[in-house]
């Protein structure tokens, strides 16, 4: 088993699981806009290095060789995606963020995965399987789970420190 995807994919969800925090220490500094273009300027230099250093990445230009191109038709789909995905959704987190407990919008970001799973089935009529919503429902469960046990593990060493 190639271990280099996994350990991609397990640092890609430590900086996305770092924003949120460091986003929210920064945003008393910095304005909400100016913070959302930060993010997505550190994610354009991944993507940047990422696709001009193919030392490290080999595979990226040829996992997606059989693609199929965008057609006329999807560009307005391309267009939207980008616009409201990249530009105004963004700008929206960071002005919720500085105005939300760090633990809801925590809450709320992992719940984003279910949202777009269930607009995607409601809107789009995508076809989706047993797999994707038991991943789905697994997902959550286990984040639930997880912050439970990190609660009680928090309240347990503040109610010694207090004493």
């Amino acid at each position: 088993m190639k271990t280099a995807p996994i350990l991609k994919a397990i640092i890609a969800a430590a900086l996305f699981g770092a924003s949120a925090p460091l986003s929210k220490l920064l945003l008393g500094e910095i304005s909400p806009t100016l913070m959302a273009s930060f993010l997505y300027l550190g994610s354009g230099i991944g993507l940047y290095v990422q696709r001009f250093v193919p030392r490290y990445f080999r595979s990226v230009n040829t996992c997606f060789s059989n693609e199929a191109r965008l057609t006329r038709n999807d560009w307005p789909w391309v267009i939207g995606a980008v616009s409201i995905g990249g530009i105004v959704a963004p700008i929206v987190l960071m002005f919720a963020l500085k105005n939300t407990p760090a633990s809801t919008a925590s809450l709320l970001l992992n719940f984003e995965g279910v949202a777009t799973t269930v607009i995607a089935v409601v809107a789009f009529k995508e076809d989706v399987g047993k797999r994707i919503w038991m991943s789905t429902i697994d997902y959550n469960g286990e984040y639930i789970a997880f912050m439970g046990f990190i609660r009680a593990v928090g309240l347990f060493i503040w109610s010694h420190w207090r004493t």
